[in-house]
């Protein structure tokens, strides 16, 4: 309780309490098990970044495929005029409320 008033009673509050900690918590066991499943790729990743500072997206796109990581076919682009952002996809073993919070 903020101690503002609201427009909604105390039972809302409750439920929208334990809907935001539901929430966090699925997206942090989400987190968890996307870094623990691609941890050799971002360990590889972050050896070229020490070794050479920068790294282009064909040394990235390499790393993936070297490492197994799941590449979908519009991720990348190797036109560094056009280059382009997209959401990693989910591992296939992360399913939503399958991770444990410890």
């Amino acid at each position: 309780d903020t101690g503002a008033p609201s427009n909604y009673s105390e039972e809302t509050a409750e439920l929208i309490d334990e809907e935001v900690d539901r929430i966090v918590r699925s997206s942090y066991a989400q987190t968890v098990d996307l870094l623990t499943t691609y941890r050799p790729t971002l360990d590889r990743i972050a050896q070229e970044l020490r070794r050479q500072e920068t790294i282009d997206s064909k040394q990235l796109l390499s790393i993936m495929e070297e490492t197994g990581a799941p590449i979908a076919s519009t991720q990348f682009s190797t036109d560094p005029t056009h280059p382009n952002v997209a959401l990693a996809p989910t591992p296939p073993s992360t399913q939503p409320g399958t991770s444990e919070i410890q």
